[in-house]
């Protein structure tokens, strides 16, 4: 057997060009690589081994095809060059060939430039060689001396070589000489019938103690068959079964009593297997489970141990099932076809069959439980040729194995020792492919390979055509043949393509069968339709039938699928039948019409049978019978391009003839192979696109096999990568012991794997253990010994705790020295009766995440102890800044080769300022692979897999060496080339279907450089990623020359990431923004700080606090705050909104200066200055539309001195106006601001929006000349009010202002359960207290006593008549009932304020310019200050006197058109004035008259008598 010698395991094959004395070329050869099957095989032939197609003459006959001859002509030249063309070798007998060599004819011109290599055993059904499962073509020569060979990788065994050239020298013929190489090859075959099997067992101590291995190769037409079974006890079994061309390794672990049928689990591999050639299969079954592989291609299976060793029986069957006295039934077929070398262990099953005389026994089978196995022949191993009377001793061979060949064929006895000496070898028949002589029938195995003689034609493209004629005396039409595709549609055979002839079609559409009478052009009738799913590359059987007016149609020999109907097709015999496409001449145009968008059919056809005759290919292919093009005859060219399946992370291949495809949905993976990860490989990378926190997709090595996760990212300026497990709930424990511990196992949302590649990219991991115990301890104390513990990423045992470190044994509170005891270092150790609790974060990275936790001390009387983990959470993203500075073109990193040999893929950030440079390089012999800057705004991407240099370059509209970070994307694959910048457009190349496909690199991998130091790279390089793997830039750069770790400067790429005014910090690896001058926060201050505003709400935020002066003083309040003056300032903010008017901003001082923005009823804005109070206020009005249309808007306002500039607008547009104050240039004494207050109300001159009334919203009403807004109506409850801009609180049932005055509760009721104010905390019986006490004060009036009238009062000494049982203050002033106030300040008790100097505000108005309080009555407000409203009505259209005073309005009703008395002041509501003008005041919903005032002309109060 040829041994190949591989030196220097695990590097790459490489080819390598050899020249030996005469001038050859060898591709495929590698010097690591001894051979010891190099032979030439060719050289001493006869001539009658050689044949051809055909030959211009005797002198260029195939046999002076010889390798360095110049017999005849000097070498074979067919009659006409074409691809039609071919040159067959039989090399006697079946070898091993391991490379080929061509010449051209000698002294001539003729020689070809490459060609496809044909084998086959038989010198029938031949299959193209393939190298890498896709590459069918060789190169050939370029002149006629020179030798080109190649390896051929992996060999091949075959008797028979064909040569097809498919291109040569345009100007000459097609001129050859050959060669091949390579050696005997070893074959012990096995026929088998499909009714017989072969059992073979062996004792225990040949078998291998750690792993079995069975070997073997098969041939087989049947799509369907078991090769080998091996039984066990216990139910347990193990399968290999060919099922619809596939391998299927059945396994069952279990009591049951037989395999688990075809198609339900197993592992399937190989495909297209029933093509009758040789296929290897090796099982290799140990302890780490099963492995198998089918020519090359190779699939791990996990299995129990058991499978392999203790629970299988010590015998095998092959073939077939064969269970020796267990009553089973199989439903399974058995295999037919041949078997080569099988090997269990090393030992040749076959060689021992074949020993010299083995005794035949006739035994009976199991005939009750498997009626189908009658008969089974057992061999006995060195009994060959003895008589039948030695069969009742049983005589082992030397080794100890037995070797049994069985029949199971129906009603058959025993076959019999003449059956055993009948023809080649066979065991009871001769073999069941057709041997010569072989006719004893069915249920036999023979020791030689039948061949079926099947002749299958592959139409290679959409145009090839097959046309045979029908049988002239025939009566109607039949048609019958196999055909096995990838397509979808496509026609298969039209009949009756002469004009007026009618006919009928077969196609393919959607993988069904469509049958009908041929139609007019571009019509596609389709009447009848059979069979599902016929595009799936298995063989299919179509038989149609055709008389007049009658058509049937069975596919598959499903009898029960037959379709009939009735259509007029016109039958004329002789009409040729045209398979496939339309011919390249003659009616070819009438042919493609008819076709319509169909095509003609891409696959293979055999078994073609028309009228009842089977049709000779071979015939066809010599040019006797019918006529066809583009048609490669004698051999099935089908190939499974989704064997094996490039489509990577579990996407789903699909193909047709040409071409495979992969569904890359639901895998998170996208490309033309599903490689590239649709995920961002770390919250970190996903905070740099600019996302907020949230739940996002994690895929922690990109393109490599690690499947994407869920986690948290709590995007802080560091992000948190937060990742939660099943048992964050606090978990109680009792009864736990040594001997019966409790075990906490811990689950995450991600795998073990995912975890630690999360882990490993972080710059920093924790994770919160609370322990809390009672009478439960963390280890013994008398030997230390663990009583509970933790377990780490790779199940390791941990007894330190949070906030320790490894080995220390401690907790916290033990490194800490805080601990209860401080005898112990934790907490729990102490052992107390009383709860106690270690709590501390596990922060050392490589234990983490914590898997497990074991608790032993909770059995003790009172013991008990519990837990909490907290989520892993990992911070930072160490890969995602892991960078280099390049600073000589000499530099560079060097590292491993790069193993990208399907599917490779880089990703990279860089920043430069040179024009160019090698990002990286790595090399082969003739592969290669590089990325560089070719110039300031082009990359290129170029490789070469064996098909030629190939080069995408993106073009960058702006320079790429402006020292900013951008991003570089390419990646490779058997499909197609891809290279993005940035967000660029990518550039794409799509890779031929049929080329090479493997890159073999072998250099070094030279990262910002190359090989030859020049070109190098000159800036940074970070985040490089090579097929998922991140390169460590950084520590290979600290040993590197030239190369600096790290990279500075992260802000002049990424400070535009910080918004609104937020400034970009550099980090050593990355950047913050600080949002400390910002209105917003976030990791890129883009989350304002915004608030909903309700109806009615506000924020207000004082600048100062409010100091309250002595009692009874007179000064200004601004005097006791700070003197703060501003001279300039600027104000930004956005809103959005659909109400107008309504108050966006407003500033005040203690100076009463104030700054308001407004938006006005017409949604436009308003901005008022007043920084002078004795000017009016500045007022600026911007037009710029209507704001109060939900849109958001930005308004910038800027201030220095006299100058206002202003930008109101929406988002990101900047127009700046600017506007010249004349009321001041500086605000004194800042007070407060007032934000947002949204009424649907027109505010007055001061900007005070004014309060709605009971349960109605008022409109249109004006304000005092003060600026006060008026007041609501008493006797209804008023809620969900804002307190004024001042801070004054609204009336009863509403919350308190920003001093926390309460509410005044009146309206005749009794006033209880008021609140107090912020003060205080106490509650006076139906009173309010003051702001200082919380108890009553003299001077301060009480509340009064509701809905009683009140007579006989003294005046006080100034004349003034108090109400009701009240005092005055020192000044006499007398305060209104149920109202408190002092004399000096103008402080509020009770909701009021008031100064009797200066005009404030009693419950809630202002007073004159007198400073005189207004009147509250029961159920009304009688004031002359701001106009009250009236229940549930509107009052419009009242104006005020001279004085500037609001007329009064009655109770209920609309008072309009009133005449004022000599002072201006307006009379109440049928009410006359006194004589000094002061309108009396009106009752509780009654007119009052004929009041006596006082002498000052006060009036009175209702029902009161006035002073003197």
């Amino acid at each position: 057997m040829a041994q190949w010698e591989r030196r220097g395991a695990g590097l790459p094959f490489q080819p390598q060009l050899i020249f030996p004395m005469k001038a050859h070329v060898i591709y495929g050869v590698d010097k690591r690589i001894t051979y010891h099957c190099e032979e030439p095989l060719v050289s001493t032939l006869p001539s009658s081994s050689f044949s051809s197609s055909s030959e211009l003459s005797s002198s260029h006959s195939p046999s002076f095809a010889r390798l360095n001859r110049r017999d005849g002509a000097g070498g074979w030249t067919p009659l006409v060059s074409n691809k039609n063309q071919w040159l067959q070798i039989d090399l006697g007998e079946r070898v091993e060939v391991t490379a080929v060599a061509t010449q051209g004819r000698y002294g001539s011109s003729d020689w070809m430039t490459s060609y496809i290599l044909m084998f086959s055993d038989s010198g029938r059904n031949w299959k193209q060689y393939r190298r890498e499962d896709s590459i069918s073509g060789f190169l050939g020569n370029a002149n006629a001396d020179s030798v080109v060979q190649h390896r051929l990788q992996p060999p091949l065994e075959a008797r028979h070589l064909r040569f097809l050239p498919v291109a040569w020298n345009p100007d000459s013929r097609i001129g050859m000489r050959v060669e091949a190489y390579g050696c005997a090859h070893r074959s012990e075959v096995i026929d088998f019938d499909g009714e017989s099997s072969l059992l073979y067992r062996f004792i225990q101590n040949t078998r291998s103690p750690g792993k079995d291995v069975i070997s073997l190769k098969f041939k087989t037409l049947q799509s369907d068959g078991i090769l080998f079974h091996r039984d066990g006890r216990n139910g347990n079994c193990i399968t290999l079964e060919l099922v619809k061309g596939k391998l299927i390794l059945f396994i069952n672990s279990g009591n049951a009593t037989q395999p688990s049928p075809p198609g339900q689990g197993g592992l399937a591999l190989g495909s297209l297997l029933d093509d009758g050639h040789w296929h290897t299969v090796r099982l290799e079954c140990s302890g780490q489970g099963l492995n198998l592989t089918v020519d090359r291609h190779s699939r791990p299976i996990w299995a129990p141990a058991e499978l392999c060793h203790a629970d299988l029986d010590p015998e095998i069957s092959f073939g077939g099932i064969l269970a020796p006295g267990k009553p089973m039934v199989f439903p399974r077929k058995n295999f037919r076809g041949c078997l080569e070398n099988i090997n269990f262990n090393g030992e040749d099953v076959i060689g021992l069959a074949k020993q010299p005389g083995p005794q035949i026994l006739v035994t009976e089978s199991a005939a009750e439980a498997c009626p189908e196995i009658r008969v089974r022949l057992r061999l006995r191993p060195g009994t060959l040729g003895r008589s039948p009377r030695h069969a009742g001793s049983e005589l082992p061979t030397p080794s100890g194995k037995h070797v049994f060949t069985t029949s199971a064929s129906p009603g058959r006895g025993w076959a019999g020792p003449r059956a055993a000496e009948a023809g080649s070898g066979a065991v009871g028949s001769a073999g069941s492919w057709g041997l010569p002589g072989a006719n004893v029938g069915p249920g036999t195995v023979a020791f030689a390979c039948a061949h079926p003689q099947t002749v299958p034609a592959t139409f290679l493209s959409a145009q090839s055509h097959l046309a045979l004629p029908g049988s002239p005396g025939a009566d109607g039409a039949s048609v019958s043949f196999q055909f096995r595709t990838w397509n979808r549609a496509g026609r298969l055979l039209s009949w009756g393509t002469r004009p007026g002839s009618g006919g009928f079609f077969l196609a393919l559409q959607d993988g069904r069968l469509h049958v009908g009478p041929r139609a007019s052009p571009g019509q596609l009738p389709g009447l009848v339709s059979a069979g599902v799913g016929l595009n799936d590359g298995q063989w299919h059987s179509v038989s149609v039938t055709s008389t007049w007016g009658h058509l049937s149609v069975m596919v598959d020999d499903d009898v029960a699928s037959t379709v009939h109907t009735t259509v007029p097709v016109g039958v004329h015999p002789g009409d040729a039948y045209h398979f496939g496409g339309c011919p390249a001449h003659g009616s070819g145009s009438d042919c493609s019409r008819s076709l319509g968008p169909l095509g003609g059919f891409q696959g293979c056809l055999r078994l073609i049978s028309i009228d009842g005759q089977e049709v000779d290919l071979i015939s066809v292919q010599q040019g006797a019978v019918g006529n066809f093009s583009d048609l490669l005859i004698d051999t099935c060219g089908i190939l499974d391009r989704c064997l094996p399946n490039y489509c990577e992370h579990e996407g789903t291949c699909s193909q047709t003839w040409t071409a495979f495809h992969c569904d890359c949905s639901s895998t998170g993976y996208t490309g033309a192979t599903c490689h590239r990860s649709l995920y961002e490989p770390s919250c970190e990378a996903y905070k740099h696109l600019g996302h907020a926190s949230g739940f996002y997709n994690i895929d922690p090595d990109g393109s490599g096999p690690l499947k994407p996760f869920q986690a948290f990212c709590n995007m802080t300026d560091v992000p948190w990568t937060v990742l939660q497990h099943n048992g964050s709930a606090l978990t109680r424990v009792k009864g736990a012991s040594l001997e019966n511990p409790h075990r906490a196992m811990f689950q995450y949302t991600a795998s073990a794997e995912q975890l630690l590649a999360s882990v490993d990219r972080a710059r920093h991991c924790q994770q919160e253990l609370e322990l809390h115990c009672r009478r439960s301890r963390l280890q013994d104390p008398r030997d230390g010994t663990a009583l509970s513990w933790w377990a780490g990423r790779a199940n390791e045992t941990h007894t330190y705790w949070g906030g320790s470190f490894p080995g220390a044994h401690q907790c916290a509170c033990g490194l800490e020295r805080d601990c209860l005891d401080p005898q112990y270092g934790c907490n729990c150790d102490a052992d107390r009766d009383e709860w106690t609790s270690d709590v501390g974060v596990l922060s050392h990275r490589e234990h983490l995440p914590v898997t497990q936790i074991v608790i032993t001390d909770a059995d003790r009387p009172g013991s008990e102890a519990a837990y909490k983990l907290g989520p892993l959470q990992c911070q930072g993203d160490g890969s995602f800044w892991n960078s280099a500075s390049f600073h000589t073109e000499a530099s560079y990193l060097h590292f491993p080769t790069f193993h990208g040999e399907l599917s490779a893929d880089v990703s990279f950030f860089f920043k430069t300022t040179a024009s160019s440079g090698v990002f990286l390089e790595n090399l082969g012999i003739t592969d290669f692979i590089s990325l560089e800057l070719r110039s300031p705004a082009e990359v290129a991407f170029s490789f070469d897999v064996g098909n030629g240099p190939c080069e995408l370059t993106v073009q960058s509209p702006t320079p790429l060496s402006d020292n900013r970070w951008h991003l570089v994307r390419a990646e490779r694959n058997v499909k197609e080339a891809l290279l993005q910048v940035d967000l660029l457009p990518p550039s794409t190349r799509q890779a031929p279907e049929d080329g090479h496909r493997l890159l073999q690199l072998n250099s070094q991998l030279f990262v910002g450089g190359t090989a030859a130091r020049q070109r190098g790279f000159l800036g940074c390089i970070r985040a490089l990623q090579v097929n998922g793997r991140t390169l460590d830039l950084e520590g290979r750069a600290k040993v590197t020359p030239g190369v600096e770790p790290g990279c500075p400067g992260h802000c002049s790429t990424y400070g535009h990431f910080c918004l609104h005014g937020g400034q970009c910090r550099e980090r050593h690896q990355g950047f913050s923004c600080d949002c400390e001058l910002s209105a917003y926060t976030g990791p890129f201050c883009s989350s304002e700080i915004s608030a909903y505003f309700g109806t009615g709400s506000s924020v207000t935020y004082n600048f100062q606090e409010y100091h309250s002066p002595s009692t009874n003083a007179s000064s200004h309040a601004a005097s006791f705050q700070g003197e703060t003056t501003l001279t300039q300032e600027t104000i930004a903010f956005s809103f959005r909104t659909v109400q107008a008017p309504s108050l966006l901003l407003y500033v005040d001082s203690f100076y009463k200066e104030y700054l308001s923005v407004i938006l006005a009823k017409n949604g436009s804005l308003q901005i008022r200055y007043k920084l002078d109070t004795h000017q009016d206020p500045d007022v600026i009005n911007l037009n710029f539309r209507n704001m109060a249309d939900g849109k958001l808007y930005h308004v910038n306002i800027s201030r220095e001195e006299h100058l206002v500039f202003v930008s109101p607008g929406q988002v990101n547009q900047k127009t700046w106006r600017q506007v010249s104050l004349s009321s001041g240039t500086a605000f004194r004494a800042i007070k407060s601001l007032v934000l947002g207050r949204i009424l649907g109300l027109v505010t007055n001159a001061r900007g005070w929006p004014p309060t709605h009334g009971a349960g109605h919203q008022r409109t249109g009403l004006a304000t005092n000349a003060q600026g006060w807004p008026p007041i609501h109506r008493a006797g209804h409850q008023y809620t969900g009010l804002a307190t004024s801009a001042r801070g004054w609180p609204p009336m009863h049932g509403l919350v308190t202002n920003t001093q926390g005055w309460p509410p005044i509760h009146r309206a005749g009721h009794q006033c209880t359960g008021l609140v107090t104010n912020a003060r205080a905390g106490h509650q006076c019986t139906g009173l309010v207290t003051n702001a200082r006490a919380g108890h009553q004060c003299t001077g301060w009036s009480p509340i009064h006593r509701a809905g009683h009238q009140y007579t006989g009062l003294a005046t006080n000494a100034q004349g003034w008549s108090p109400m009701h049982r009240l005092a005055t203050n020192a000044r006499g002033w007398s305060p209104m009932h149920g109202l408190v106030t002092n004399a000096r300040a103008g402080h509020q008790y009770t909701g009021l304020a008031t100064n009797a100097r200066a005009g404030h505000q009693y419950t809630g108005l202002v007073t004159n310019t007198q400073g005189w309080p207004p009147i509250h009555r029961a159920g009304h407000q009688c004031t002359g200050w701001p106009p009250m409203h009236g229940a549930g009505h509107q009052y419009t259209g009242l104006a005020t006197n001279a004085r500037g005073w609001p007329p009064m309005h009655g109770s209920g009703h609309q008072c309009t058109g009133l005449v004022t008395n000599t002072r201006g002041w307006p009379p109440m509501h049928g009410l006359a004035t006194n004589t000094q003008g002061w309108p009396p005041m009106h009752g509780a919903g009654h007119q009052c008259t004929g009041l006596v005032t006082n002498t000052r002309g006060w009036p009175p109060v209702h029902g009161l008598v006035a002073n003197a």
